[in-house]
């Protein structure tokens, strides 16, 4: 997954790119601009279903990248992922989620959580079609402290 940002609150997380875009190249002769209000091409309509997984990270075991599991021994599989407790699967009012075209990459699902706590440090998984995982990813959210 993609870290966007985060409030004291809230996060912007993306799944890893799933259906590139093709842009037409200009072509010899021709090498002009395309026009300067290009459209966004449609979403597509069949993409695969991702799941976010996310938890606060000081309630995980500790995750060993080289052998991709926790230390308490619990693989990081899809399978695995969901029982894990201190993970939850990300969805309810709390969620924002929507196809995005963020960059060259191609199509993306974006997630918009809210309801954190400050100053948090959490671990983010994400499922592809409940077998592949991208992540773990960690981020903190801010202080919410706003001082002049």
């Amino acid at each position: 997954p993609l870290l966007g940002d985060t409030t004291s609150n809230q996060v912007l997380l993306y799944s890893p790119p799933f259906q590139p875009v093709s842009f037409e190249e200009p072509k010899f002769p021709n090498y002009s601009f395309p026009d300067a209000n290009l459209t966004a091409p449609d979403p597509p309509s069949n993409g695969p279903t991702f799941t976010l997984l996310l938890g606060n990270t000081s309630s995980l075991p500790a995750f060993d990248v080289s052998s991709n599991s926790f230390s308490d021994g619990t693989p990081a599989t899809a399978c695995a992922l969901k029982n894990l407790q201190g993970l939850t699967i990300q969805n309810g009012s709390d969620v924002q989620e929507s196809l995005v075209l963020r960059d060259s990459n191609g199509w993306r699902m974006e997630w918009l959580v809210n309801g954190l706590s400050p100053l948090t440090n959490y671990t983010a998984f994400v499922l592809k079609d409940d077998t592949k995982v991208a992540g773990p990813i960690y981020f903190l959210t801010k202080s919410g402290n706003f001082s002049s």
